[in-house]
C-alpha cells in the first residue's frame, strides 16, 4: 500500500481502468489514528496532510487482523474522486478530516463498516455507493456539517446500519437511498440540527428510520419507507417530518 505524509501530494491516473493499489510491502499505516499494531496494512494511508489529491484509484486491503482500504488521520483541503475501496475493518475511515471533497467513492464489500467519519467536519460526499458492508454502511461520529449529495447504502449485512448519525451536527443528506440492509435503515443517535432530505428506506429487517435519545431539531423532509418491519420509530420530539410516505 501507500503511505502519504506531506502536503500537495497527487495521484491522478489517466488510464480507462484504475490503478490499483493492495496491501502488499511495508506496514503503511502502523502508527496512524488509532492504529498502532504491527503488520498495519492499508491500501493507502494519509496523515498529517493538506492539498492531497488522488483520482482513479481501487484501494484494498486484506488483512486479517487490522487495516483499512483507505486511513486519513489530519488531512486538511483534499480532494478524492472515482476510488473502489475496500478493506478489512473499514473500506474508509476519515479522523479529523476537515474542507475536503469526495466524488464517486465506491465502498465495496467491506467485511465491516463501509465509511466512518470521526470527528471530521466540512467535508462533501457526492455519488458514494456502499455495498454489502459486513456491519454497517455509512457512520458519522462526532462530525458535524458535512454534505452527502446522492448517496446509495444497500445489501449490508451483520447487525450493522446502513446510515447511522451519531453526537452529530447540521450534516445535510440529499438523495439518499437505502435498500435492504440488515438493520434499521437510518438511524440517528444523539444528534441534531441534521436534514435529511430525499431519502428512501425499503425491505429493511428492523426500521426504516429509527430516531432516538438526545435527538432533536432534526428535519426529514420527502421520505419514502416501505417494506420495513416499522417505518419511522422515534422515542424522542422535537423533529420535523414533511412529505412522508
Amino acid at each position: 500500500g501507500l503511505r502519504i505524509t506531506g502536503d500537495g501530494i497527487g495521484i491522478v491516473n489517466l488510464s480507462v481502468s484504475p490503478a490499483i493499489f493492495t496491501t502488499s510491502g511495508a506496514n503503511n499505516c502502523n502508527n496512524i489514528d488509532v492504529i498502532s499494531t504491527a503488520n498495519a496494512l492499508c491500501g493507502l494511508a494519509i496523515a498529517n496532510s493538506n492539498y492531497v489529491w488522488i483520482e482513479n484509484v481501487s484501494l484494498n486491503s486484506t488483512n486479517t487482523s487490522v487495516g483499512h482500504g483507505v486511513l486519513l488521520y489530519n488531512v486538511f483541503h483534499s480532494h478524492f474522486s472515482d476510488a473502489i475501496i475496500s478493506g478489512n475493518l473499514k473500506s474508509l475511515k476519515a479522523n479529523n478530516v476537515r474542507f475536503s471533497s469526495f466524488d464517486k467513492i465506491k465502498s465495496d464489500k467491506s467485511a465491516g463498516l463501509g465509511i466512518v467519519l470521526d470527528s471530521s467536519v466540512d467535508n462533501v460526499f457526492v455519488e458514494t455507493d456502499v455495498a454489502g458492508a459486513g456491519s454497517g454502511g455509512i457512520e458519522l461520529n462526532s462530525s458535524n456539517r458535512n454534505r452527502f449529495f446522492s448517496t446509495r447504502v444497500f445489501n449490508t449485512r451483520g447487525t450493522g446500519y446502513g446510515l447511522t448519525i451519531s453526537g452529530s451536527l447540521d450534516n445535510i443528506f440529499n438523495g439518499v437511498v437505502l435498500a435492504n440492509n440488515n438493520a434499521s435503515q437510518l438511524y440517528v443517535f444523539s444528534s441534531s440540527n441534521n436534514i435529511f432530505q430525499d431519502v428512501t428506506a425499503i425491505n429493511g429487517a428492523s426500521q426504516g428510520i429509527l430516531v432516538a435519545t438526545g435527538s432533536n431539531d432534526n428535519t426529514f423532509n420527502r421520505v419514502a419507507v416501505a417494506n420495513n418491519a416499522d417505518g419511522i420509530w422515534s422515542s424522542v420530539g422535537h423533529n420535523k417530518y414533511v412529505d412522508i410516505a
